[in-house]
């Protein structure tokens, strides 16, 4: 059985490259605060170790995931794939990322994709209806989470 690899570290990636950790992570930023030739060094450090930046500590960091959740009642229905592939550019020009669910069940409510999609790590919701959903006038978006119908 193979070992299972460690996932590789800023320190890492510092002592490989001779730098501080704070260099690795202003490269990692582009920073044009550090010189184009330590940055080269780093990233060779970084290719040489595969080092990727961890998402999750960033979004702890941040307080943000840079990801927009979209809840789909259909989502083959008429229209609703251009709409996604409109989504995806916007996200992508914004440096965001999507992440897609499918709410089935019954009854059809916008509490049950507003539930579904709090518990991701998201930052909004956009929620694509086909119909409308029994809860429609009622419904009350999460406090704190930006909620699109």
């Amino acid at each position: 059985m193979a070992a299972v690899k460690k996932s590789v570290s800023v320190k890492d990636v510092a002592r490989l490259a001779g730098v501080s950790e704070q260099t690795v992570s202003r490269t990692v930023h582009d920073s044009p605060s550090v010189r184009p030739e330590t940055k080269e060094r780093v990233r060779a450090a970084m290719r040489e170790l595969g080092y990727r930046p961890n998402f999750a500590g960033r979004s702890l960091r941040r307080g943000k995931f840079k990801t927009v959740g979209v809840a789909m009642f259909n989502i083959t229905g008429t229209g609703n794939l251009d709409r996604m592939e409109g989504f995806a550019a916007a996200a992508d020009k914004h440096g965001y990322a999507i992440t897609l669910t499918k709410v089935d069940g019954h009854p059809y409510t916008l509490e049950s994709a507003s539930s579904r999609m709090s518990a991701l790590p998201v930052d909004g919701i956009v929620v694509i209806m086909n119909r409308m959903p029994a809860d429609f006038g009622t419904f009350e978006p999460l406090p704190g989470m930006q909620t699109v119908l």
